[in-house]
């Protein structure tokens, strides 16, 4: 098989915070024109709060892929919604996990 954008699996670490993660960056904010731009930037007038930096995101869920491109397995991470930390869920298995092992996911799918 040929190497190329389709037909290998990206396997490059990604670095990821559980809490706070910021995109302020990243995510560009509307001006009343309708034209975006920067945080830095901001026009005269005043967009709703959920509109305006910080973009701060604490994470709820990580899927992980083991396997290639034809098939493989999927496991996930999900914060347990009563703050009690992190649970993994293989299969019908579910276990508590400590949040070092989902900073570790080899390397997560989606986040």
């Amino acid at each position: 098989m040929g190497r190329g954008v389709w037909t290998e699996k990206i396997m490059v670490p990604v670095e990821f915070p559980c809490r706070r993660l910021t995109l302020d960056n990243y995510v560009p904010v509307m001006r009343d024109d309708g034209m975006e731009t920067g945080p830095q930037g901001l026009a005269e007038w005043t967009p709703p709060p959920e509109m305006m930096p910080p973009f701060e995101y604490d994470m709820y869920g990580v899927v992980n892929h083991f396997g290639g491109l034809q098939g493989g397995h999927y496991t996930s991470f999900v914060r347990d919604m009563w703050g009690e930390g992190w649970r993994e869920f293989d299969d019908s298995k579910s276990k508590r996990v400590p949040e070092e092992t989902v900073l570790v996911s080899n390397p997560p799918s989606v986040l």
